[in-house]
């Protein structure tokens, strides 16, 4: 028997049970590299890992919506399970940036592929339509604001722009319905940003030109 910490008792079956168990660590970008689905491996300066940590970051910041959109049951019904379904789908579109198309075997590539592309833009373009009966008519630029859920929204909205520049660096090696979808979220983002505020019945700040005395 061993002993961990005081009080605590380890039995070897328990030691040999965790040496099987997969670590979060793995050791293998010690070096600075990282390794692509494909097997190869690249500096994690490179552009592909720019644009996977981007989408990561995204989905990260419409997780921290998510939780601000759960406190008011009107914003929870209409938003909350719309974006889990775009997390579980940026989780997707990495997949497909993390297999270099060139050299990947097929059967790779094919565990990959952004599956129902077309209709998955299709859906967020419905999702838009649908969120704008929400919102008043605009009329002025709008400044992100409207509560701490829209203005999470709108911070989510400015990252998905940022990856989407990313993503046009390694365009030939993305669906292009992955890409179309990055561009049609960032307007989904936006509109759901609006609606947002309107649930919660809090009221957007607009731009207004600064007088100068």
């Amino acid at each position: 028997m061993s002993s961990v910490n005081k009080g605590t008792v380890v039995s070897e079956k328990d030691i040999e049970e965790s040496k099987r168990v997969p670590r979060i660590y793995t050791r293998t970008g010690d070096k600075g590299t990282s390794q692509l689905y494909s097997g190869e491996r690249f500096p994690k300066s490179h552009y592909v890992f720019e644009a996977l940590g981007t989408i990561d970051e995204l989905s990260s910041s419409i997780g921290c919506a998510i939780c601000h959109l759960e406190t008011n049951p009107r914003t929870q019904e209409v938003l909350v399970k719309k974006l889990v379904s775009i997390q579980c789908i940026l989780q997707d579109i990495c997949s497909s940036v993390a297999t270099v198309q060139t050299t990947t075997k097929t059967e790779k590539l094919l565990s990959t592929k952004f599956v129902d592309g077309e209709l998955l833009c299709k859906e967020l373009e419905g999702w838009i339509d649908e969120l704008e009966l929400h919102t008043k008519k605009l009329t002025n630029f709008v400044l992100p604001s409207g509560g701490l859920s829209a203005t999470q929204l709108h911070i989510a909205r400015t990252i998905c722009r940022r990856a989407e520049r990313v993503l046009s660096s390694v365009i030939d090696q993305v669906d292009q319905y992955a890409y179309r979808y990055m561009n049609r979220l960032s307007d989904f983002l936006f509109v759901a940003a609006r609606a947002s505020a309107a649930l919660d019945n809090i009221d957007e700040k607009v731009y207004f030109r600064q007088k100068r005395e």
